[in-house]
């Protein structure tokens, strides 16, 4: 397993039952530079704070305790993260939310401390 990426590229996020993505959600960074448009309320946001909370655990200002992520008509959320490493490898992140926190990498179950010397 690799001890640490230099660099990430991401590919896609997918949500469900995060916020606003009650149904399953893609989200496509293929291109080399994305740009989300839309009104207030749509989700631009939203796709921000879904890579940190599968990333992290946490919202974008690094707190765990104010987060706000399950849509109130979700019993589970689920993001998945996936990115190419430096190499040009292809790597997932799933987070779950359910009864309790899952974290998988590459489809094996990783603690949180683990994912953040992987990608700091």
């Amino acid at each position: 397993m690799v001890n640490r990426f230099s660099k990430i590229h991401l590919i896609q996020a997918k949500a469900q039952g995060f916020r606003g993505f009650e149904k399953g959600m893609i989200f496509d960074f293929e291109k080399r530079k994305t740009i989300f448009i839309g009104d207030n309320g749509k989700g631009k946001s939203s796709i921000g704070e879904l890579i940190a909370w599968i990333l992290t655990g946490r919202n974008v200002e690094g707190r765990q305790k104010e987060l706000n992520i399950t849509n109130n008509k979700s019993t589970m959320t689920i993001g998945i993260l996936t990115f190419k490493d430096q190499d040009g490898k292809i790597h997932e992140i799933e987070r779950k939310l359910s009864s309790s926190m899952t974290r998988k990498f590459d489809y094996e179950e990783i603690t949180q401390k683990r994912l953040e010397e992987l990608i700091p």
